[in-house]
């Protein structure tokens, strides 16, 4: 699975994408991110995709002022610090959509189903969906 933990950011494909986040100039490389994840229940939604919203749901929360109590990784912390993004009402919309649906049906929810560590892992999501939430 590359993950060492039920956090958002504890696998690798969540730090992948932060690198990725390096070279964004804007908040519009979050919203492609949100968009990537499907309306419609019948897509099934890969963990690619799904770790990479709930990074991009992080980011947003912190642009929001509610970041993730245990810290962010530095990385999103300077890229925020730097081009000082605003989380627009629709990108808060497209943020929230993204996770909620991550959170209910999507490969990662399914691995982590498999691995018996679901519960802590919907610990995490629902912070970042309370956070995102206000």
């Amino acid at each position: 699975m590359g993950a060492w933990g039920y956090g958002i950011f504890e696998n690798d494909i969540a730090l992948d994408w932060v690198g990725d986040l390096e070279g964004a100039d804007s908040a519009e490389f979050l919203q492609e991110t949100f968009e990537a994840i499907p309306d419609d229940p019948q897509d099934f939604v890969e963990s690619d995709e799904s770790d990479s919203a709930l990074a991009a749901g992080e980011v947003v929360a912190a642009i929001l002022g509610r970041p993730l109590a245990l810290g962010l990784p530095e990385d999103i912390t300077t890229w925020i610090a730097t081009h000082q993004p605003q989380a627009s009402e629709k990108l808060v919309k497209e943020a929230l959509r993204a996770v909620r649906r991550v959170a209910h049906q999507s490969e990662s929810r399914d691995l982590w189903d498999d691995a018996d560590l679901v519960d802590n892992w919907m610990t995490a999501v629902n912070d970042l969906i309370q956070r995102l939430t206000g």
